[in-house]
């Protein structure tokens, strides 16, 4: 973990944008899901 001030809250804005990218990728990659699954079945 990161001691002092500013690298904490440096650290906490990394940790926000990769977990934003991730719900990001997440929603992404279902919608890639669906979109196959519906057009191999129909």
């Amino acid at each position: 973990m990161p001691t002092g001030q500013k690298e904490k809250r440096a650290y906490e804005k990394l940790m926000n944008t990769a977990i934003a990218m991730e719900y990001v990728f997440v929603r992404i990659y279902l919608v890639f899901n669906i979109r196959l699954t519906v057009t191999t079945c129909v």
